[in-house]
């Protein structure tokens, strides 16, 4: 579950109470872009919860969210579900089931809503770790963040929009809020809420992560990166790190693949094998995936 931004759990001055559930992701900018992006639309995003949990406690996990979903007050929910095995086929049939679950038990609230299963093994933008990740959310709502980070930030955007009935259909919502940004109207929203002050100032240590052979970046681990990300948050909350490669990057050995920001020289609490956990590495390069796998038939209540 989340455990930063608490007044993303509170009422806003838009005018519709919307909420995002996310099983798997480890992305705490993309809830951040999304509040200030609504925001401007006259949209509350009053609600967010982000669950990790392993297969054996599915059914454990799905009466869990069932309570939650029974005892909010909304109009409708988007769910993002990273699909951690692909392209292993039962991996991605179990998220469909389970997708389909969720909006029946949405259904049975009188809520809208909408799933998309994407890559868990992807990471969105590259920066991880609050400060970086409240950095990068800005820099998306100014128009000049990560174009993979920004598309799909717009991708739920734009779900939503049509979802509270603010436009006939997303693309007329996904057009909306794109205007919304290149206006500047989004980023003196963005300024107002997420600040701006630059997480780079504060770093007094940058540790180096190199890549151990030649290959390809075959995918980031997302378990691992979680891993990384709370531990640093628990013993040094300013810290962060920057992932510098992408799904299917040629490397060579020796590369930098990784950069650490530390606020004090605590680089000797930390070693590279550590972080090498993070991303596997292959010799040839790996099959194209998108990042959205597949999107569920929406349901509009």
């Amino acid at each position: 579950m989340s455990f930063v931004f608490p007044w993303l759990n509170r009422k806003g001055k838009g005018s519709e109470n919307v909420g995002f559930i996310t099983l798997g992701s480890i992305d705490e900018k993309i809830p951040l872009i999304l509040y200030t992006l609504l925001l401007s639309a006259d949209i509350t995003l009053g609600f967010y919860r982000n669950y990790h949990f392993p297969p054996s406690r599915s059914s454990t996990f799905l009466e869990e969210i069932k309570s939650y979903i029974q005892n909010i007050e909304g109009r409708a929910i988007v769910f993002d579900l990273r699909v951690q095995d692909w392209p292993e086929f039962q991996s991605l049939r179990q998220s469909r089931e389970l997708g389909h679950t969720l909006q029946d038990i949405c259904s049975l609230r009188h809520l809208s809503s909408s799933v998309i299963l994407s890559s868990g093994s992807q990471q969105l933008g590259s920066l991880m770790g609050i400060p970086f990740e409240i950095l990068e959310a800005r820099e998306v709502l100014e128009g000049k963040g990560p174009f993979d980070l920004a598309k799909f930030a717009l991708e739920l955007g734009s779900d939503f929009l049509f979802l509270a009935k603010k436009a006939q259909h997303k693309m007329e919502a996904n057009i909306l809020l794109r205007e919304k940004i290149l206006s500047g109207e989004v980023s003196s929203l963005a300024g107002e809420i997420l600040g701006i002050h630059s997480p780079y100032l504060d770093a007094k240590t940058k540790m180096r992560i190199y890549s151990p052979k030649d290959g390809y970046l075959h995918h980031w681990n997302p378990k691992e990166l979680l891993t990384m990300k709370h531990r640093l948050f628990s013993s040094l909350p300013g810290s962060g790190f920057s992932l510098l490669k992408k799904h299917g990057d040629k490397i060579m050995k020796g590369e930098e693949i990784t950069e650490v920001y530390l606020l004090k020289d605590q680089q000797k609490l930390w070693s590279d094998d550590e972080f090498k956990r993070t991303f596997i590495i292959s010799t040839n390069p790996p099959d194209f995936r998108p990042f959205i796998l597949e999107r569920l038939e929406m349901r509009l209540l």
